[in-house]
């Protein structure tokens, strides 16, 4: 089930109201571009039947909950230019929420950053634990397309016995994680066994 943050909702409503001949079908295509996520056209329905109370409540229940958006919103964008690039665990999240606090002159202990905190934060913001679908996921498929059949040619001259993958012999000592935070799925990339 792909759940919508507040701020994906309030992007699809304002989308659809300045292009307002754009059908269910075309919104779920455009949600997928934009966010990454499937949505059937039923969730687009609904979200469009209830975009009153949707953008009330929204708007409501976030200048209730959320005591500092500036760091929110500095933390969620850093998060974004980052979820591909970098391994992000709750930890790193939290320290990362910890030096935008002290840059925005947040006070010391006016804001715990408890789990409490962190799982409602990923919750407003529509982010999940993903696994980075390793070295499979990390190869372009249009590149791998172009190679196979120059790959088969240069074999035709081997034994099946004579051929190996030398990608299977690496050392496992280095590598990192393959869970992260994102809002999207990501492609995995391939991982340094050695360094």
């Amino acid at each position: 089930k792909t759940t919508l943050s507040n701020e994906q909702r309030k992007e699809i409503i304002a989308f659809k109201e300045k292009h307002p001949n754009t059908s269910h079908v075309e919104l779920v295509d455009w949600v997928k571009k934009k966010f990454g996520l499937e949505v059937h056209q039923s969730t687009i329905g609904r979200l469009l039947k209830n975009k009153d109370n949707i953008e009330s409540n929204s708007s409501a229940k976030r200048q209730k909950m959320v005591q500092y958006p500036d760091l929110e919103n500095a933390l969620l964008e850093w998060i974004l230019q980052n979820q591909d690039r970098v391994i992000l665990s709750d930890a790193i999240v939290v320290e990362k929420a910890k030096v935008f606090a002290n840059m925005l002159n947040i006070p010391d202990g006016d804001l715990k950053f408890s789990p409490g905190w962190l799982f409602k934060f990923k919750k407003r913001h529509g982010l999940r634990k993903i696994t980075k679908h390793g070295e499979a996921a990390s190869v372009d498929d249009d590149v791998v397309a172009a190679t196979i059949p120059k790959l088969r040619k240069t074999l035709k001259g081997y034994d099946l016995r004579d051929i190996y993958n030398m990608d299977e012999t690496g050392l496992f000592y280095y590598l990192e994680p393959d869970t992260t935070l994102a809002t999207v799925r990501l492609k995995g990339k391939k991982k340094d066994k050695d360094d």
